[in-house]
């Protein structure tokens, strides 16, 4: 990183085609399944960086013909250390980014090992264990790492309030907690809230009576309390979320199938550097390595004398790993809660994980603190490591015997076995009082960084800046800055997704969130894939309505690997070829319809039924340039005119401006797909803005000129940021309050 590199795995850019003419010839081609680094969230970094200066980018028009980028959570706008994109360049903050989260997951972990018993050497081990575990190292750089790390903080809030029921120990708790959510992924807060709520449960029923401890109620109501803080915090993030979730084509009814239990190999498997590795598992979605000192360790923290704290991780590590790999009833009893449910709870390998880490730090506490004279407790002890030693070595034999083909060395199971057996040398040698408690202090921690440091390093590979998004002809041509928008989708995978997000030029498709309302409006005409909209050659090549064309698609760039491609050339009618490069082919779409068009008012349709509006511009005979199809009448003059003009006079994210010359009563049909929050101004005057041809953005205009100005502000931010502001009052309050 000091040389001047990012952590970003460029090989994936320059395996499509559209890149392959300027591939460098040094990339890394060992790169797990971590595509969405490049097609997600480096892209939604630098797109809050590129434009927060003229406000938050609360809408995103790059992708599917636009959507809300503040509700979707993993925009994370409000996530404190984010606001390094704020203040520096997008790719050294995302440097930063990757040692903060080990920093911060390690740093947490150690913090709470010591409030709960740890000793120095236990709390770097713990922490150590964690911050480079399989599943910080799989998913560092997205939303699911960002979310993970606060759990051990978490976990100390929990613990510190209960010891210490003070102001400031309810502000860190609801701290820790509101920085789950506003991490940008819902699904990981869920399973971490859960998680400080049954240690939050278990304190209250299960701490021994003494001080404040016999007083369970009051410090319920305290965690209570800090958790209606923390939603307070969150209200910003939370709300606009809210609205956005019941509108998303998203079901949270389906059940997603767990991990394998064969999966759980991962536990003692260094092959994280492919989809998919050697024996077939599945990276990043079930890396699960944890260092070889933890399974001699973790058997030791039944020794430690605050008991309440092993039964506790003990307990949630063992729900976590049923309910991650389906053993016993706990994964069908998650598929009956509300929300919890609809989760991938297979990604609880993060609890599971952080619970051996724990384990394994109080584990290496009980070690240090044995007395040398009580031999009874040292053969228990023995026993304790012998039986964490077999079970480890017996994974690792089973992985040895279903690998399948050759990987760097490093990576080799007998690099596991090797390093399983330093570490239960220098635990049986600490047992026989061979090493004094620096020396074993030292060691330990040695061989744990040592490990998991080797296991880690390599896992994203580090570019040159330069070679992040490079410039390219395809983008370079189409100029995004012309005076009138247009939108460039990709047919056959040309690129890989959301590039043009990247590049700063409009999409009507991508790999997002898609509202039903879109994924409705192209049934028929695009393929649904999912989290993603993609054009496929077929349909396009037979489309007989315009609904391709309703979306402002005026360029494609179509793979000539693509079976169909050479069809685009024979309809020079319909597609003009423009330009290749790098195996891909650029046309012009001849029937797009323009970004904001004014129909007039002898053109209106009016259906209430959506399944009709569908059909009707699902039509071959539907004109959009001369119809337009509303829920609701509108008053607008039926007299027949010739249409209007719509001239762009600036347009930025979360807002454009246009003036029209309009003959007649029409209406103006934006190019956009609908959503709540849009609001106009006609003159300075507020208008309603409503839905037409069932997905896109739409108001009244009377005849003459007229200044339009279109801004997205929904009710759900204002509140939101409302609801924030003041719990970030309240939290200032209760701290000043601390200080008097």
């Amino acid at each position: 990183m000091f040389t001047g590199k990012i952590p970003f795995p460029t090989f994936i850019i320059y395996l499509f085609p559209a890149f392959k003419p300027i591939a460098p010839p040094d990339l890394n081609t060992h790169v797990a399944n971590i595509g969405d680094l490049v097609s997600a969230f480096f892209p939604y970094h630098m797109l809050a960086s590129s434009t927060w200066s003229d406000g938050f980018p609360l809408w995103n028009p790059y992708l599917l013909s636009g959507v809300p980028f503040i509700a979707n959570p993993q925009s994370a706008l409000f996530y404190a250390p984010n606001a390094l994109y704020y203040l520096l360049p997008t790719t050294v903050a995302w440097s930063i980014g990757f040692l903060l989260r080990i920093f911060l997951a390690g740093f947490f972990t150690a913090l709470l090992l010591r409030r709960i018993g740890g000793s120095t050497t236990g709390s770097l081990v713990a922490g150590l264990l964690f911050a480079f575990s399989g599943f910080i190292t799989a998913w560092n750089g997205m939303a699911m790492s960002d979310a993970a790390i606060w759990l051990p903080l978490i976990c100390y809030a929990v613990v510190r309030l209960h010891e210490d029921r003070s102001a400031t120990s309810l502000v860190i708790a609801a701290g820790a907690f509101a920085m789950t959510v506003l991490a940008g992924h819902p699904e990981t807060a869920a399973h971490l809230a859960v998680t400080g709520t049954s240690l939050a449960v278990f304190l209250a029923l299960f701490h021994p009576d003494t001080g404040q401890a016999r007083r369970p109620i009051q410090y319920l109501l305290l965690f209570c309390g800090a958790a209606l803080l923390a939603a307070g915090l969150t209200g910003v993030q939370i709300l606009p979320t809210a609205e956005w979730l019941p509108r998303i084509s998203r079901s949270f009814d389906v059940p997603w199938p767990p991990a394998p239990l064969w999966a759980a190999l991962g536990y003692v498997s260094r092959d994280v550097l492919r989809p998919v590795n050697s024996f077939g598992l599945q990276i990043p979605e079930h890396a699960a390595y944890i260092g070889m000192f933890a399974f001699v360790a973790f058997p030791l923290a039944w020794l430690h004398v605050r008991r309440r704290y092993v039964v506790f991780f003990t307990l949630s590590t063992i729900a976590a790993f049923c309910t991650a790999y389906d053993v016993g009833p706990l994964l069908d009893l998650s598929y009956r809660l509300p929300v919890i449910g609809g989760l991938k709870n297979h990604r609880l390998i993060l609890v599971v994980l952080f619970g051996i880490a724990v384990l394994a730090g109080l584990g290496t506490t009980a070690l240090e603190r044995l007395r040398p004279d009580n031999h009874k407790l040292r053969i228990r002890a023995g026993m304790s490591v012998l039986v964490g030693f077999c079970l480890a070595l017996l994974v690792i034999y089973a992985v040895r015997l279903h690998v399948q083909f050759v990987v760097e060395p490093s990576r080799f199971p007998r690099v596991s076995l090797l390093l399983l057996i330093v570490s239960a040398a220098a635990v049986v040698w600490r047992l026989l009082g061979g090493l004094q408690d620096s020396r074993f202090g030292g060691i330990a921690v040695l061989i744990t960084a040592i490990d998991v440091c080797s296991f880690a390093y390599g896992f994203v590979p580090f570019d040159k800046p330069d070679r992040v998004f490079p410039k390219n002809e395809i983008f370079a041509r189409l100029d995004p800055k012309t005076a009138e928008p247009f939108r460039l989708s990709q047919v056959g995978e040309p690129y890989i997704a959301n590039m043009e997000l990247a590049y700063g030029i409009p999409s009507s498709i991508g790999y997002d969130s898609p509202l039903k309302r879109t994924i409705q409006f192209i049934t028929g005409a695009a393929l649904d894939a999912g989290d993603a909209v993609e054009l496929d050659a077929k349909l396009l090549l037979e489309a007989k309505d315009r609904r391709i064309d309703m979306l402002c698609t005026k360029y494609l760039a179509v793979s000539q690997e693509n079976p169909l491609s050479q069809k685009f050339h024979d309809r020079p009618d319909r597609f003009k070829f423009l330009f290749t490069y790098g195996n891909t082919d650029v046309f012009e779409n001849l029937q797009v319809v323009p970004p904001a068009i004014l129909v007039p008012g002898n053109g209106i349709l009016v259906e209430s039924n959506e399944r009709r509006q569908l059909e009707l511009i699902s039509s071959p005979t539907f004109d959009p340039l001369r119809s337009v199809v509303l829920s609701e009448p509108i008053a607008a003059s039926r007299t027949p005119a010739l249409q209007g003009k719509v001239m762009w006079i600036s347009r930025r994210n979360s807002s454009f401006h246009v003036k029209v010359e309009n003959p007649q009563d029409s209406i103006l049909v934006v190019s956009q797909m609908f959503y709540p929050g849009w609001k106009a101004r006609v003159d300075g005057k507020d208008v309603s803005v409503f839905p037409a041809n069932f997905g896109l953005t739409a108001i009244a205009v009377n005849a003459g000129s007229h200044d339009i100005v279109f801004r997205f502000a929904p009710l759900s931010f204002k509140i939101g940021l409302i609801v924030s502001l003041l719990s970030v009052g309240i939290t200032v309050g209760l701290l000043w309050f601390v200080r008097s």
